[in-house]
Parts: C-alpha cells; sequence; structure tokens
C-alpha cells in the first residue's frame, strides 16, 4: 500500500475537485443570468465591473481546476507517476486563484461590507457575508497547499516513471 498521506490526499482531492467544480459551475451560472442572483447585499458585493470580471475568470479557471484536482486524486490512488504532476499544477493554479480572490475582496467586496457593520439594519448581514468570506479566503487555500506539501516530497514505493500501481 502506498503512503497513507498520498491516499489521504487522494481522497481530499477528488472530493475538493467535485466541490470545485459544483460552485464554478453555479457562480458561472449567476454570472451568464444575472436574474439568478439574490436581491440584497450579495447582489449588489457582485455589481462592479472589477469583482463581474473576477467571478468570471477565476471560475472558468475553477471549472477546469476541480475536475484536474478529482482527476488527480484518481491517480494518486491508483500510483500514476503523472498524478503528482497534475497535482502539484493544478494547487498551484489554486494557490493564484485565492490569492487573486482575496485582493478582488479586499479592494471591492469588503469595505462596502464594513459599511454595512454601522447600519443596525444591515449589521447582522454584513457580518454574516464577512465572516463567510473570511473562512472561504482561510479555507481556499487549505487542501492545495496540504497536496503540495504532500506531493512534494519523494514519491513513495510504486510510484515510478510510466509505471501504475494498482492496489
Amino acid at each position: 500500500m502506498h503512503d497513507k498521506r498520498h491516499a489521504l490526499i487522494a481522497l481530499a482531492g477528488i472530493a475538493f475537485g467535485l466541490l470545485i467544480t459544483i460552485g464554478s459551475a453555479g457562480e458561472l451560472a449567476v454570472w451568464l443570468f444575472p436574474s439568478l442572483m439574490p436581491d440584497g447585499a450579495l447582489g449588489e458585493l457582485h455589481r462592479p465591473v472589477a469583482v463581474r470580471l473576477w467571478v468570471l475568470v477565476s471560475n472558468v479557471v475553477t471549472l477546469g481546476a476541480g475536475p484536474s484536482f478529482a482527476l488527480s486524486g484518481i491517480g494518486l490512488l491508483r500510483g500514476s507517476a503523472w498524478a503528482r504532476g497534475l497535482v502539484r499544477g493544478t494547487a498551484r493554479i489554486m494557490l493564484a486563484v485565492a490569492l487573486g480572490s482575496a485582493l478582488v475582496c479586499a479592494g471591492w467586496v469588503l469595505p462596502p461590507l464594513v459599511r454595512g457593520l454601522e447600519d443596525k439594519a444591515t449589521h447582522a448581514q454584513s457580518l454574516a457575508l464577512i465572516v463567510s468570506i473570511a473562512a472561504a479566503m482561510l479555507f481556499a487555500p487549505l487542501y492545495p497547499t496540504m497536496a503540495l506539501l504532500v506531493v512534494r516530497r519523494a514519491a513513495p514505493r510504486g510510484f515510478a516513471a510510466r509505471q501504475t500501481v494498482r492496489w
């Protein structure tokens, strides 16, 4: 059996990849059909051009990265040599998207939410959105970082070039 860390990263990669794919597809659907966006603060936060452009670009990228993570997870489970490189590349892309998202949130999304904290009518909604964005910014890079740390080490036995080991 392969290294347990690789198995855990593989299973987490499959789950993370599916989650990212579903989330990106949903965001793109809202981008293509703005009437799907709920009224209120969340809809208002998506109105600035920079935010709309980032939503489009980042979700097109993550729509490809999600299946890539899932595929690399399957490859890691099977002991395929190519899977480690796919994990590294996809994780780096996701970290870049997470950084870009943090910058867009800091520049365009969080300022109106912080102002909303001062108004009693919007305080609770603004606080909930700030907490949700903070959680997303903290957890979005978590799996890609862990995956990079695990696959950067020497390959466990069975990960030879052009070799596939079945468990």
